[in-house]
């Protein structure tokens, strides 16, 4: 075994850098661009100026399986303070959307809520929106539906997102809905 006395060291070589000759050096700006006067930046999105779902949507901080229980997801939302929680299937794709409401109702029963899962109960299994969507289509198909929550899943049906009535108003500027109607 060698001691660290015994050690052999090395000087380090030294670190050669690499300059470019005046003909490999390739300009930033293209040949004939002004580059006195800034360029104005041009939009990503000509053909259409509306707001879509991804502008609306907020993170899908909350998910479950829908394997869980109704007590454990009730746990879940209470200890979140969450009013919504989505539910993912086997491959963990979006497979709904419950709210604290639909589980409160089965609470009462602590045999049912301990033996039931979140799949059996009834809750918003879709269509869903997505990011590509118009936000006032997004709007128009939670009125239809009664909903004030909406996922928005991507082309392979994975959660990226979700809908709110107040998001959705607030970016589309309508003002909000009488709560008195049936």
């Amino acid at each position: 075994m060698c001691s660290v006395a015994q050690w052999p060291w090395h000087e380090p070589e030294p670190v050669k850098y690499w300059t470019p000759r005046p003909s490999q050096v390739r300009p930033l700006v293209p040949a004939g661009h002004d580059t006195a006067r800034p360029q104005p930046l041009e939009p990503t999105i000509t053909s259409r100026m509306s707001p879509t779902a991804a502008d609306a949507m907020i993170a899908p901080d909350l998910q479950v399986s829908d394997h869980i229980s109704i007590d454990r997801a009730l746990d879940v939302l209470r200890g979140s303070h969450s009013q919504y929680v989505l539910i993912r299937d086997d491959a963990g794709r979006c497979a709904g959307i419950i709210t604290l409401d639909q589980l409160t109702a089965h609470a009462p029963k602590p045999w049912y809520a301990e033996n039931t899962r979140v799949r059996d109960i009834a809750h918003d299994r879709g269509p869903f929106a997505h990011p590509g969507m118009l936000a006032s289509e997004a709007a128009a198909a939670m009125r239809e539906r009664s909903l004030t929550i909406l996922p928005v899943v991507d082309e392979d049906g994975f959660a990226v997102g979700i809908l709110t009535t107040a998001r959705l108003q607030a970016l589309l500027g309508t003002p909000p809905e009488d709560t008195d109607r049936p």
